[in-house]
């Protein structure tokens, strides 16, 4: 059984702050001289010793069951970025984007069965007008020639292995810390990531100081800045509320490569971040009611 959230406009900032976070994950990527899976395996390593400390002893004495079931989360987070990195190069970064950040769509089902999480009455309007400016501000981007259905299938996967380390690490914030969480699932994220960056021959050691300090700057800010808010806001949003704020990733994302990239925000993304922000308004007020 779930416990109780409160919903409170405190943690949906953090989470918001979180998501700010999280968006800076194609810039690491982009000035990494690694390959994005062995990158993404570098991460997973060095966010072990950094998050030992205090999630180590948050999970003393916890059931096998339940590390088990974070090492599982990790597993999925892990996976979701071999797949993510791979529909980055098979179909455009729009449409990655797009797909992948639909975790709401497996979400909200899925907790509704499992969880029995009360969806408000009008929360499927507010989710609407934000998946509705996501589609709007990545088209804004998009490359008109057609992409790669396989690209397309991989984003998708994206979304299905995310949402699934959402809920099951939501599920343990009833009883654990968010940074024992995150301790646990980088450990068999490593895993992963490694299995996968000796496959795809991206298992090398970073040669320069750059790419230690982008690699160490990128385990900051997604292991133990971005995804340890967004666990630890698990404990206090419901999960289809974080989802939907979720969706304002792309946005900060496109400012982010605004700023830092030089690239063009065109008038259709400008009016996509607009209504993302509206329907994650829309949605937090439903959350609001009593």
């Amino acid at each position: 059984m779930i416990g109780e959230r409160d919903n409170s406009t405190k943690y949906v900032l953090i989470l918001i702050l979180a998501t700010m976070f999280n968006a800076t994950s194609g810039i690491w990527i982009r000035l990494s001289g690694q390959g994005p899976v062995g990158t993404a395996m570098w991460r997973a390593l060095i966010a072990i010793p950094l998050l030992a400390f205090a999630g180590a002893k948050g999970i003393k004495g916890a059931p096998k069951k339940d590390i088990l079931i974070m090492l599982i989360a990790g597993a999925f987070l892990g996976g979701e970025l071999i797949f993510f990195n791979r529909a980055l190069v098979m179909t455009s970064v729009a449409n990655a984007n797009l797909f992948g950040n639909l975790t709401a769509v497996i979400i909200v089902p899925v907790s509704y069965f499992l969880f029995k999480e009360k969806i408000p009455k009008f929360f499927f309007l507010g989710a609407g007008i934000a998946i509705i400016g996501v589609i709007i501000l990545v088209n804004g981007k998009a490359d008109p020639q057609p992409s790669n259905y396989i690209g397309d299938i991989y984003a998708g996967i994206v979304a299905l292995l995310y949402g699934m380390y959402i809920l099951l690490s939501y599920r343990m914030r009833d009883k654990y810390p968010s940074s024992s969480i995150m301790f646990v699932a980088s450990i068999s994220m490593f895993a992963v990531l490694l299995a996968a960056s000796l496959v795809l021959g991206e298992a090398s050691v970073p040669c320069t100081a750059h790419d230690w300090l982008i690699i160490f700057l990128y385990t900051i800010f997604l292991q133990v800045i971005g995804l340890n808010l967004s666990a630890h806001c698990n404990g206090h949003l419901r999960v289809n509320l974080s989802a939907i704020i979720s969706l304002m990733q792309p946005v900060f994302g496109g400012i982010y490569s605004w700023i830092l990239f030089s690239e063009k925000l065109s008038l259709m993304e400008m009016i996509g971040i607009c209504i993302v922000i509206i329907g994650v308004y829309l949605t937090k007020r439903e959350y609001q009611k009593k």
